[in-house]
């Protein structure tokens, strides 16, 4: 991992391979801020409605994978 690693640097770039790491790290939230702007779980859980379909599943699975790429 740490030699495809290194040629990656090396044939990407450091500034490329930091932008495009970034975009795309940035996608998952993206989703996330979408789906909580449009769903609004802190209403719907305040009126008692602890329901979830499947998007919030996504948005929780896209927590989770976004969380353990560090």
């Amino acid at each position: 991992m740490i030699i495809f690693s290194v040629w990656l640097v090396e044939k990407v770039g450091r500034r490329n391979g930091l932008i495009w790491g970034a975009f795309i790290g940035s996608i998952p939230m993206w989703y996330i801020g979408g789906y909580v702007m449009r769903a609004d779980p802190a209403a719907a859980a305040a009126q008692g409605d602890m329901n979830r379909d499947g998007w919030g599943y996504l948005a929780m699975g896209k927590c989770r994978t976004f969380s353990k790429q560090s």
